[in-house]
């Protein structure tokens, strides 16, 4: 058996992957940034000498979860109950405006430790100031895929120029994607050099669409972007007929429920995408639009939503709500296999959960009656996530953020985030 250098043991063990749904006790070997084995039971003896051995008691430990669209603008809980193109332009577009290089550095910094505290260890992040941002994946050690909030054309090619020079492979752990904010409002032209350089970086390309209103996806065929990694946040409002040209290109869409729940863009009809074949993961949109960065949150709202207004209590069960946030997310962000599992070889990316609370008791692991899954999706919050690792290395412990020191990262969004909420007037109801 391959050494180790951290054993995570005597836990209950979700590994996503295939075998057991669930080991428990069970354990995870680490050894640099790869898990190198995983089991039922305790780890053999002598298997791992010399190796840091965690006692998990009480804990159940997954894949880190993977949050495929958020934004990290350092302002959260603005212009709740304006309508939707008042609460863009004033509060999303009126921060974007203001913003420095070194405030968007500071909400990056604060949506990313707001993730890893989460347990999300792998985000898709549209971004503002990219290399900036960027920075701060790398600073506070999330592994990141960017792609660029970019509206006017005129910015499009310098964007791509970066994704072009940066060198290195999809391996890396942050890295930049080719995009635009919203490819059906793009000239055709310019979206066919995205999909070129995506092509020529065996990258993805991400962008929104049809959030709030129906957008034409024949925009995307003219412009060359539909393929099998092509991200589309949002998909609210799609037709049946847009449903099947997605499927037919494989491309996938990424489900917000709580962001389009709170700006009130509708329900994405998101079992008809399944069943049509679309690889469907979940995002958790950004601190202004949805507030909270919870991906429990969102598997909870995501069953919620079809379940209620389908009447059909069998839609999104619980083993399809954990792939939209590990295996599935993983596929759509082209890391099939890096990530979302828990097996030898995968990337030690690791979250555990402290069980040991009233809302996950009574709690029972044994083989074919087992109500540990259902207690994840229906009774985990962020708060319980104890510890995190991403690559192997330890990011947060004891619940508390490890790789920076988490109140100078609180302060710095602070006093960015509250220089351009006054300076623009953002909290603002009138």
């Amino acid at each position: 058996m391959a050494g180790a250098e951290l054993v995570l043991a005597n836990a209950a063990v979700v590994p996503m992957a295939d075998g057991p749904a669930v080991f428990s006790p069970g354990y995870v070997a680490v050894a640099e940034d790869r898990i190198v084995a995983v089991g039922e039971g305790s780890p053999p003896a002598g298997a791992f000498p010399g190796a840091r051995v965690m006692d998990l008691d009480g804990r159940v430990i997954l894949p880190g979860l993977i949050n495929c669209h958020m934004h990290q603008r350092p302002v959260r809980a603005l212009g709740d109950g304006l309508p939707l193109k008042t609460w863009h332009d004033r509060c999303a577009d009126g921060a974007t405006e203001l913003m420095t290089p070194e405030d968007a550095y500071a909400g990056a910094l604060l949506g990313f430790g707001d993730c890893l505290k989460a347990g999300i260890t792998t985000v898709l992040a549209d971004t503002i100031f990219p290399e900036d941002e960027a920075r701060a994946a790398r600073d506070i050690g999330i592994r990141a895929r960017m792609f660029p909030h970019v509206e006017d054309p005129r910015r499009v090619e310098p964007y791509l120029r970066l994704v072009e020079a940066q060198g290195g492979g999809e391996g890396d752990r942050v890295r930049h994607w080719a995009g635009v904010e919203a490819a059906a409002r793009m000239d055709p032209g310019i979206l066919r050099l995205v999909a070129q350089t995506a092509r020529k970086m065996a990258g993805g390309i991400a962008t929104h669409f049809s959030e709030a209103r129906r957008e034409s996806v024949e925009a995307l065929r003219d412009g060359q972007i539909l393929g099998p990694n092509l991200s589309l946040a949002h998909c609210v409002q799609v037709t049946p007929s847009d449903i099947a040209v997605l499927a037919q290109h494989h491309a996938c869409v990424i489900h917000n429920p709580k962001s389009n729940l709170r700006l009130a863009n509708g329900v994405a009809p998101v079992p008809d995408m399944l069943a049509a074949g679309i690889r469907v993961a979940l995002g958790t949109d950004g601190m202004v639009s949805t507030y909270r960065l919870d991906l429990f949150e969102e598997m909870r709202t995501a069953a919620l939503l079809q379940r209620g207004t389908r009447r059909d209590p069998l839609l999104l069960p619980v083993e399809r709500l954990l792939a939209m946030v590990t295996t599935s997310s993983a596929e759509v962000l082209l890391h099939g296999d890096r990530i979302g599992r828990l097996a030898p070889g995968m990337k030690a990316d690791i979250a555990v959960l402290d069980t040991r609370k009233l809302w996950w008791t009574p709690r029972v692991d044994d083989p074919g009656n087992s109500n540990l899954l259902n207690l994840i999706v229906w009774s985990a919050i962020a708060t319980d996530v104890e510890l995190v690792l991403v690559d192997g290395r330890i990011l947060v412990e004891g619940g508390r953020l490890v790789s920076m020191d988490e109140e100078a990262v609180r302060a710095h969004a602070q006093q960015a985030g509250a220089r351009i909420i006054r300076a623009g007037g953002l909290a603002r109801r009138d």
